[in-house]
């Protein structure tokens, strides 16, 4: 049997027109993992000082982080918010009494992740979902048919979120892509669902938008600028 074509070679049945939008739509997704994973990766750094980590130690933790590929940085940024409030101030004692380092916790929360499936996911609302005492979730509104009971549902990438949905808030939660989770998952369009989703942060889906599409804009026109010097030379 033949073997399967790569990527690139079914481009060979698009035109060009449908070939740039294909590739501004990655584009602007990878623009969007990054601004998202940089807002979480602030919250955290926050969240972090909160429990009382020094400057030199909150430093130490995003150095650690920002050493593991994208798909880990991912797991590990998975923590909702009332996890983190919970378990920080035992980080800071397991450190301060030298019992881990920053390092050891940052692989510990990394393999966890990756045992557990746990990576970033989109949900949008137009309402605020707002923090119940440490508890901060989306409760599924929504009956599904599939599984009879109600479901909330979200997106692993920008472009579903963009082109489905005009929404005012932007909820990162806390997926699992795994086969055996509570969590299921729709392939052919990268949607998942689940009873509840625990909240990550909260941010401004218009603000994310206008920055996703700022940044595109900048480096296309600094590739496009790139192409007319070299053709000049």
């Amino acid at each position: 049997m033949e073997g399967l074509k790569n990527s690139d070679e079914f481009t060979g049945f698009l035109d060009n027109e449908k070939i740039s939008k294909i590739d501004s739509e990655r584009e602007k997704d990878h623009i969007f993992d990054a601004l998202v994973m940089n807002e979480i990766i602030s919250a955290f750094s926050e969240d972090l000082a909160d429990a009382g980590f020094e400057i030199d130690q909150i430093n130490d933790f995003e150095k650690q982080i920002g050493s593991l590929n994208e798909d880990q940085i991912k797991g590990v940024l998975a923590i909702p918010r009332e996890l983190r409030i919970r378990n920080f101030p035992t980080y800071l004692e397991l450190v301060n009494n030298g019992s881990k380092t920053i390092e050891e916790i940052v692989k510990e929360i990394s393999q966890h992740a990756h045992e557990k499936s746990y990576t970033l996911g989109y949900h949008v609302s137009n309402n605020e979902i707002l923090k119940n005492e440490n508890e901060w979730v989306v409760h599924g509104r929504e009956l599904d048919d599939r599984d009879n009971r109600t479901m909330a549902y979200y997106s692993l990438d920008y472009t579903n979120i963009f082109k489905t949905h005009r929404c005012r808030y932007l909820y990162v939660i806390r997926a699992q892509t795994g086969d055996h989770t509570d969590h299921k998952r729709d392939t052919s369009n990268n949607w998942g669902r689940a009873s509840t989703l625990p909240i990550v942060h909260e941010l401004d889906l218009l603000n994310i938008n206008e920055e996703v599409e700022d940044v595109y804009k900048k480096e296309k026109q600094e590739k496009d600028e790139s192409v007319k010097e070299k053709s000049a030379a």
